[in-house]
């Protein structure tokens, strides 16, 4: 896939949309690739894409999504389009698994993203039936495939309500991410796990933390259970964060106390007056006694 070969019209004009819709009424698979194949897509003309494209029956749109797929730039992302309106992991199981397993590893991030959007709705519609898919991901050594099931992760971690079953679930099936090393999957997990998991699930994940800590031997992993509490702490949820603190407390890790530390400055904006009390009742800990005064040289506590 060739990002230099997609043109530069980057909004679909009424004109446009009109015979793009005509070709999607006539079932005109031709005219369709050629009125779109000088697109620049971006969200507003996916999503404009994406209304049009309701009305093809599911047959039809798995085939166009098939044939698209064969095509290159912008015409795969049309395709997961279309792969995500026929529900292709339910329509066509065995192509899914197959489709999956090229999209998945593309060095291409556009490519990727569909294989984000297939596995989010596919997890969430039948756990039990994708979870070995899933959990291949989540443990291989293709670090986009690991990427990409973090990124579905946090996807469904903003779910609505109805979905909790299933935010437990992978939670679940996610913890061997606190080991994760690569740089470049890192990144995601931690945003997964504080922007994801704990800011759309604050309890569900406190208790799933609380869980796992006392299996947690790993400095790796010890950094990335406090690096869920970098953010998003409010003045309801410090009080747990700083019980995760002092569970670590006694740990001279580096990676565990430069954790340690990006909580602290967190919870400084949060409550400085409360985290200096507890602070100066701890001045006992000669780590407390370095973070303390850490913090103050930084001007974040009194």
């Amino acid at each position: 896939m060739s990002e230099s070969n997609v043109s530069t019209i980057s909004r679909i004009s009424e004109a446009l949309l009109f015979e793009i819709r005509r070709s999607v009424e006539t079932e005109n698979l031709h005219e369709f690739v050629s009125k779109i194949t000088p697109i620049m897509l971006n969200y507003k003309s996916i999503n404009q894409l994406k209304f049009i494209l309701r009305s093809l029956n599911k047959k039809l749109t798995s085939i166009w999504a098939e044939e698209l797929f064969k095509q290159n730039d912008n015409h795969i992302v049309v395709a997961g389009i279309l792969f995500e309106l026929a529900e292709i992991w339910k329509t066509n199981e065995t192509y899914f698994g197959t489709l999956m397993l090229k999209i998945s590893v593309s060095e291409h991030w556009r490519i990727r993203e569909i294989a984000i959007s297939l596995l989010t709705q596919a997890i969430t519609s039948d756990f039990e039936k994708f979870q070995p898919l899933f959990s291949e991901y989540s443990q291989s050594d293709d670090r986009n495939q690991r990427r990409v099931a973090i990124t579905a992760a946090k996807r469904i971690s903003s779910l609505p309500k109805k979905h909790q079953s299933v935010k437990i679930d992978v939670l679940n099936l996610v913890e061997s991410f606190l080991y994760e090393d690569n740089p470049y999957v890192k990144s995601v997990v931690n945003d997964t796990f504080s922007n994801g998991f704990y800011k759309n699930c604050t309890d569900m994940t406190e208790k799933w933390v609380w869980d796992v800590i006392a299996k947690v031997d790993d400095s790796n992993a010890k950094a990335s259970i406090l690096a869920i509490f970098s953010s998003n702490v409010t003045q309801d949820s410090m009080e747990d964060a700083l019980r995760i603190i002092e569970h670590f407390l006694l740990d001279d890790d580096r990676e565990v106390r430069n954790a340690r530390t990006n909580v602290l400055r967190h919870l400084s904006k949060v409550n400085p007056k409360g985290l200096t009390k507890w602070l100066e009742t701890r001045l006992d800990n000669s780590n407390i006694v370095e973070h303390w005064a850490e913090l103050k040289t930084e001007g974040l506590i009194t």
